[in-house]
């Protein structure tokens, strides 16, 4: 069966008309699975109930089963455990922002780059997921979000190491004869993968890129990115110069800050040389969301503020972004890891 939340309109439009569909049923299945929501062929009352089983043996329409679902009473984040049919799971966040809402989307099962501060990192690779599988979550989480949607690749896995299936889900997700989402409110954090960065932006894709930088030199970053530090950061770093200069897109530096580790006077230092007013970079401070499960702490509030201060003028802005839900298990990996470690039959239980 076809992945249908993997194809493009004019996909989709062939294999409809494979069925001997008129012309018109392609738009009224896009107006089901992608304004209605509906879930399966069978709500769909303005088709036949013979032209409904005759979809339903030829599309797969991804359900993903919910198997946990967390809020936050501090500040409204949802997440998500979803569970394909082959058991794996993957999570996916929505966050509450002013006027919008941003869903924090998985690209894998899993993740093979090792950093030492993710949950997910333990469990290595299992497998990529699918571009319907990527779209699913999204609209699974799109009943709950209200007014503007902005997508970001931040959950489990890197998306640049599932290239294709990432491509395919963005050009699904903003193509304009579905619910389209703007791609300049996608943005795909990677931990940097020089030749992937540069083939996204020959791409025309128009998203906006994110490095998950995290240290300010390489040895500091092998040590904390292992699979990452195989990459130059000056490599990188001129990779992403490139993909700001073909999208016209500045690039946020992210920094997960760990006390005692990454918050030094010399990584100040070292980062401001990185910098630059003539650099195309913006700078996100992120203290690390606390995991009983790993041996890293958060710094307090004052060396937060310090740090990213120190760091004014070196970068077209500076911010600090503090993580939500952290009463949830919000960061990547933590509700997996969490289930995982507490019994696959709670898990399944949901």
């Amino acid at each position: 069966m076809l992945a249908l939340k993997g194809l493009l309109y004019d996909e989709l439009a062939a294999a409809v008309a494979g069925l001997g569909f008129e012309r018109y049923r392609t738009d009224q299945i896009v107006d089901w699975i992608y304004r209605k929501r509906a879930a399966d062929f069978g709500a769909m009352t303005n088709l036949s109930a013979e032209q409904r089983a005759r979809l339903h043996s030829a599309f797969d329409l991804t359900p993903l089963d919910e198997i946990a679902h967390q809020v936050s009473a501090h500040d409204g984040t949802r997440k998500f455990l979803l569970r394909a049919r082959d058991g794996e799971a993957a999570e996916t966040v929505l966050m509450p922002m002013d006027g919008h809402h941003t869903v924090c989307v998985s690209s894998q099962v899993g993740c093979r780059f090792a950093c030492k501060f993710c949950v997910t990192a333990r469990r290595g690779l299992v497998r990529n997921l699918g571009a319907d599988e990527i779209v699913q979550q999204v609209l699974h989480a799109r009943r709950w979000a209200d007014g503007g949607l902005n997508i970001v690749f931040m959950g489990m896995g890197e998306p640049l190491d599932n290239f294709d299936a990432v491509v395919q889900s963005i050009r699904v997700l903003t193509a304009p004869q579905f619910a389209p989402i703007g791609a300049r409110r996608i943005t795909v954090s990677t931990t940097g993968i020089p030749d992937r960065i540069r083939a996204l932006a020959d791409l025309d894709l128009r998203v906006k890129l994110a490095l998950s930088l995290n240290a300010s030199d390489d040895a500091s970053r092998k040590a904390l990115m292992p699979v990452s530090g195989r990459n130059s950061l000056p490599d990188t770093l001129a990779a992403l110069e490139y993909f700001a200069a073909r999208t016209r897109h500045h690039v946020t530096l992210e920094y997960v800050l760990l006390r005692g580790v990454n918050d030094q006077d010399e990584d100040v230092t070292r980062l401001r040389a990185l910098g630059g007013v003539d650099k195309p970079f913006k700078f996100n401070v992120i203290p690390w969301n606390p995991d009983p499960q790993l041996k890293f702490e958060r710094p307090d509030a004052g060396t937060v503020a310090a740090f990213a201060a120190a760091l004014e003028g070196a970068f077209r802005s500076v911010s600090v972004r503090w993580s939500k839900g952290v009463d949830i298990d919000a960061a990547c990996g933590q509700l997996f890891g969490k289930l995982q470690d507490g019994g696959a039959s709670r898990a399944a239980a949901g």
